[in-house]
């Protein structure tokens, strides 16, 4: 899984009411979550989004520590679909 970071989402983007420390708060609970259902998450600034092969990159790399883990969790018992995503 993957997701772009940049400076919009703790400035032009929060909800009302909402703080840069909440949605960074947030952010963290979120991407928890999502690595406790067994994804890897790997994030990218604008730049890199707009460099093909440097976004590639990353993307390659997240999907083999995704691979990884699987395999790690697979190794120890892990009854969680290891499926890369």
């Amino acid at each position: 899984m993957g997701e772009v970071d940049g400076k919009a989402k703790y400035s032009t983007l929060l909800k009302d009411g909402q703080t840069p420390q909440d949605a960074v708060m947030d952010e963290k609970r979120r991407e928890e979550s999502i690595r406790q259902a067994g994804w890897w998450v790997t994030r990218w600034g604008w730049a890199e989004a707009w460099n093909v092969r440097t976004l590639g990159d990353l993307v390659r790399g997240g999907m083999v520590q995704g691979l990884a883990r699987a395999a790690r969790g697979n190794r120890q018992g892990d009854t969680r679909d290891s499926g890369a995503r």
